[in-house]
């Protein structure tokens, strides 16, 4: 078996909290989408940046916060907020 049922588990549980919740964005499925059909080492890997943010430890003194669409904030890149940050060429992935 490849996945482990924690694996699938919290990239389900990530799916429910950041994919398919208000405010229904197309640009956060799009990068989900993106996500889960990279290679199986760079998923499993994205799988593990998804569980530092589902099970936060209180005892860190940072948190991660995935963001799937480009946030505000930066005026050079003003065009493109609210576009899928994620993006993924030949084996190479670049996410915010």
């Amino acid at each position: 078996n490849l996945w482990s049922k924690e694996e699938l588990q919290d990239l389900e549980k990530f799916f429910e909290l950041k994919v398919v919740c208000y405010p229904y964005k197309l640009n956060n499925m799009t990068s989900f989408l993106k996500i889960i059909s990279a290679e199986q080492m760079i998923l499993k890997d994205f799988i593990q940046i998804m569980r530092l943010e589902l099970h936060n430890d209180p005892s860190h003194r940072w948190n991660v916060e995935w963001c799937l669409t480009v946030p505000p904030g930066d005026q050079r890149r003003k065009q493109l907020l609210g576009t899928p940050a994620v993006v993924a060429e030949n084996n190479k992935v670049l996410f915010f």
